[in-house]
């Protein structure tokens, strides 16, 4: 008897290019962006000195009014370093976000933490459209409206669902 095999992630490359081309806009400032002829001014995105200070920004998400009221109340996530320096990953045996804190620190900002959020608040939707609607809403509702928008212009321009 053969082991039963998990669905293919058949989004997880476009999702994570929308998040990275989100993630350069924001690594290069301007006063807007252009996206699909949509003109945005995104709302500022938050960076972490510290895992302490990931865990505060996680709970303030979890707990917020807004997320509890849209998903409901999911439960707790922990927060821990991951060795290495290239991934970040959500753990859903055991609620915890992994984050690498050597090397750029590239994983300390919002968006990554909202995109690995989006897995504790969508169990089980890898990247596909349950995950991507989990993650533009809590870019709308923890970063702001013109955030959200370019998240989604983006999923669609990579094809995204």
């Amino acid at each position: 008897m053969t082991a039963p095999t998990r669905p293919r992630d058949y989004q997880r490359a476009k999702v994570y290019a929308a998040e990275q081309a989100l993630r350069f806009a924001y690594d290069h400032p301007a006063d807007t962006i252009t996206i699909a002829g949509v003109t945005l001014s995104l709302e500022p995105e938050d960076r972490f000195a510290s895992l302490a200070d990931l865990r505060v920004y996680v709970d303030r998400v979890i707990y917020h009014p807004e997320v509890i009221a849209t998903f409901g109340f999911a439960g707790p996530v922990g927060v821990r370093h991951r060795k290495g320096a290239a991934k970040a990953h959500y753990q859903h045996h055991d609620a915890v976000i992994a984050v690498p804190v050597t090397g750029s620190g590239w994983a300390l900002r919002e968006l990554v933490v909202l995109h690995e959020l989006a897995h504790h608040l969508a169990p089980g939707a890898q990247h596909g459209p349950e995950f991507t609607a989990a993650f533009v809403d809590l870019v709308q509702i923890i970063i702001g409206p013109q955030a959200a928008l370019a998240l989604r212009l983006l999923l669609h321009e990579q094809g995204a669902s």
